[in-house]
């Protein structure tokens, strides 16, 4: 969801690889580079210079495609600043903050990792701690989990949710600027299941997680788990996990990703790329300047009253989106419009996303694949 109204809200130089490292090339995000980052007038200046830049990485250009403006009974919205065709990648974004299901494998150059580079983000954010004897056995803890689930899809959902939350308390300990943009993500829930499940959760993880950080707090906790529940996306990667037939699945926390409002009927989705846990922003259909950039929270090939009922639980809003609107009317004809609409969508979000798992596969093998995360 898009950043809370109270917080505040360059091309990347690519790495050469040494001569005769089978390393794989990898694509992903433009690296951080702090000391370039200009200062910021206000919140909205800065949630447009990260917009710009994720825009930036997809294409060389001085003037951007989108900007976030205040959009009349939304409060903030991303608007296109010109005309946008179907298929075009209008950005990419990494996630401040990602896990995957199952164990990262390892290699003795770099470890976790597909690259020196992603270790070495990955070293800064978390200081080397998630490879540590504690936490492996905060792993195994984890993983003794599945014997209280029928069911193996809400047994991955918990992994890899305990996992990103893990990953932003220490992620607020080790590197102030990620958390700081983190903290802008809006992380409000009102939902009595979810927070009774929160409820339910907190003293296995805070029994656990405290081996790790001594300092920890139970409010840390229950702040980390909202931010993760309200503001995480999917992707997969080809890689070399055995529970999921060489596809690794992951969540992450997108800065970008998060400022676009939802709606039942969209004109981009924010698609996996396939290549590391960076997501790409695909326009659904041709886009018109001025008109707002929307992405659907969840899958809308549900009737108006369901889909309401799960926005209304995850994230606590009534959708009043165009479609929603219309669909009240109970006008088969418009119904059946918007269906077969967001069926369109589903197939070419879907095709967009095999087209760059394929790609992913002939770039590189999975024996080389190494998690990012």
């Amino acid at each position: 969801m898009p950043p809370k109204k109270s917080q505040k809200k360059k091309k990347p130089k690519k790495d050469k690889p040494k001569l005769g490292s089978s390393t794989p090339a990898v694509e992903g995000p433009p690296e951080e580079n702090l000391s370039s980052q200009p200062v910021f007038s206000d919140e909205l200046e800065e949630l447009n210079y990260f917009l710009s830049k994720a825009e930036k990485y997809v294409r060389k250009t001085s003037e951007p495609s989108v900007e976030i403006m205040e959009v009349a009974g939304k409060g903030r919205g991303v608007i296109a600043l010109k005309d946008i065709k179907q298929g075009t990648v209008i950005l990419k974004d990494s996630p401040l903050c990602a896990a995957i299901f199952g164990e990262e494998t390892q290699n003795f150059r770099n470890g976790s990792f597909c690259c020196p580079k992603c270790r070495d983000e990955h070293e800064a954010d978390f200081n080397n701690r998630l490879q540590s004897l504690k936490a492996k056995r905060i792993r195994d803890e984890l993983n003794k989990i599945r014997e209280q689930c029928d069911e193996p899809a809400k047994f991955i959902k918990i992994m890899k949710t305990c996992k990103a939350i893990l990953r932003l308390l220490l992620l607020k300990r080790n590197n102030a600027e990620k958390w700081r943009r983190v903290s802008q993500l809006d992380s409000s829930c009102d939902n009595r299941e979810v927070i009774e499940d929160s409820k339910r959760w907190m003293p296995f993880l805070y029994k656990n997680f405290k081996t790790l950080i001594p300092d920890l707090q139970r409010d840390e906790i229950e702040n980390a788990f909202y931010l993760a529940y309200v503001n995480t996306w999917g992707f997969h990667i080809p890689g070399p996990d055995p529970n999921s037939k060489g596809v690794i699945n992951g969540v992450g926390l997108y800065y970008v990703g998060s400022m676009f409002n939802h709606s039942c009927d969209p004109n981009t989705a924010f698609v996996a790329s396939c290549f590391d846990s960076s997501k790409e922003l695909v326009a659904m259909r041709d886009i018109k300047q001025f008109e707002e950039i929307t992405v659907a929270y969840i899958n809308c090939c549900g009737k108006r009253k369901e889909r309401r009922a799960e926005l209304k639980f995850g994230w606590n809003f009534v959708c009043k989106c165009e479609r929603c609107e219309e669909e009240g009317k109970n006008d088969q004809e418009i119904i059946k419009k918007y269906e077969k609409s967001y069926e369109d969508q589903l197939q070419l979000a879907t095709l967009t996303e095999d087209n760059s798992e394929k790609r992913a596969r002939e770039r590189r093998s999975a024996l080389l694949f190494k998690s990012t995360i």
